[in-house]
């Protein structure tokens, strides 16, 4: 290894160590991170709705889910509609919400990456490696006068 290669090998691991002090000084563990990643990667729709049985979907009381699994949703809109009957005798209000969540197919492939489960891309063969050809070779040869030119 050349004296530039140790360089920046050094280099890399002290920056290396840099990053990890930061984190672990602001509380940043491997098991929060994956706990996180979890809390993504297995969240299910019906931990914030109910569908009932003819099909009314009715959204789950927001302080009654666990703040675990809150940590799966991306973004929540709410979309209110007030309508007056024209003579002003009825008000009806419609409020819609909306639950997006983070995608979980990206988390759920990096989990299986942190557990080293991972199916490899590509295999890299290096060395030597004797190969053994074999051909059938079958020699055809031509009429005679083949050679003649015109």
């Amino acid at each position: 290894m050349t004296d530039n290669a140790k360089a920046a090998l050094e280099a890399r691991r002290q920056i290396d160590e840099e990053r990890l002090k930061a984190l672990k000084a602001s509380g940043v563990t491997f098991k929060k991170v994956v706990n996180e990643l979890a809390a993504v990667a297995f969240a299910n729709i019906q931990d914030f709705v109910k569908v009932a049985e003819g099909g009314e979907i009715q959204g789950i009381a927001f302080d009654t889910i666990p703040k675990k699994k809150l940590k799966a949703v991306k973004k929540i809109e709410e979309h209110t509609r007030i309508t007056e009957s024209a003579d002003g005798e009825k008000i009806w209000k419609d409020s819609r919400l909306k639950y997006e969540l983070y995608d979980k197919v990206d988390v759920l492939k990096y989990l299986v990456k942190l557990l080293g489960e991972e199916p490899a891309d590509k295999h890299e063969l290096i060395g030597n490696m004797p190969i053994e050809v074999t051909a059938n070779v079958r020699i055809i040869k031509s009429g005679a006068g083949s050679d003649k030119k015109d």
